[in-house]
């Protein structure tokens, strides 16, 4: 996938903005937010911040139109393209890929944001006779935190004991995937010594691998899809209690890993603002 220049945006495959068919006229709620208290300390419920505070949902609203010769059938193909994307029905279920609105602003990295589409509008009349198309759509987020479209690896880490160092040039808690294995015993723990938190799983077997846990999925509250897990395997259950989501504050983490025998961990993990 091609990066995003300056003034673009991307969603299902379509991208929209500078320099393309579908020119920008308007986009609002991209960085709005209200944060509400609840009663009860959980962070495993849709657009949570772990805490004693919630992100309530919010509507990203974009105007554009699309720009193309009168009447031409390309210019009628690239406006049912996006009328497709921005479709609700065209996918049923949440997914942590279709589900990224991508865009670039200057002096920025690239970003992206989970929302799903509730709302699109075309006039009814036969506009690609006039060569400009107006669209609207509105798009729902269900995770208030903004991601890095780069996503970075730490390098295996193999020995009992070893420190590493993970830094998160965002503004928010970053929450990462773990790939880890073990061996014999089964069994380690993941401590991140800035913050005094830690992952830690036991009981996986004799010699395994190729296990991950993904604290994103767990923070957005996502039920449908394996938290911790082997291929397609739920291994939920090895993860020890309190089960409560490993994260990476701004900044710089000291990291380090403790084994009941030979093991090793690699992080994936993203810049992540709110």
């Amino acid at each position: 996938m091609e990066p995003l220049l300056d003034y673009q945006m991307r969603y299902r495959g379509v991208t929209m903005g500078d320099r393309t068919m579908y020119e920008l006229d308007d986009i609002a709620g991209l960085w709005d937010m209200i944060v509400k208290d609840r009663d009860r300390d959980n962070p495993r419920s849709q657009g949570t911040i772990p805490g004693i505070h919630s992100a309530t949902f919010r509507l990203i609203r974009v105007n554009l139109e699309v720009v193309g010769e009168p009447g031409s059938s390309i210019l009628e193909k690239a406006v049912q393209n996006l009328m497709s994307a921005m479709s609700p029905d065209q996918h049923m279920q949440p997914d942590e890929i279709d589900d990224r609105l991508y865009f670039k602003f200057p002096g920025e990295v690239e970003k992206f944001i989970y929302c799903r589409p509730v709302r699109r509008s075309r006039p009814r009349r036969n506009d690609t006779e006039f060569g400009l198309v107006p669209v609207r759509f509105e798009l729902k987020t269900y995770d208030p935190r903004t991601y890095s479209a780069n996503e970075y690896e730490s390098g295996e880490k193999p020995s009992d004991g070893n420190t590493f160092t993970i830094i998160n040039q965002g503004d928010a808690l970053a929450y990462p995937r773990i790939n880890f294995g073990v061996d014999t015993l089964g069994g380690l723990t993941l401590h991140n010594d800035t913050l005094g938190t830690q992952f830690s799983v036991a009981g996986l077997g004799t010699s395994t691998n190729d296990y991950w846990a993904d604290m994103g999925r767990f923070v957005r509250g996502r039920s449908d899809l394996l938290i911790v897990y082997k291929d397609t395997t739920n291994h939920y259950n090895k993860w020890q209690i309190p089960r409560d989501a490993f994260y990476l504050a701004p900044g710089t983490n000291d990291l380090r890993l403790t084994i009941a025998s030979n093991a090793e961990v690699n992080l994936f993990w993203r810049d992540t603002w709110m």
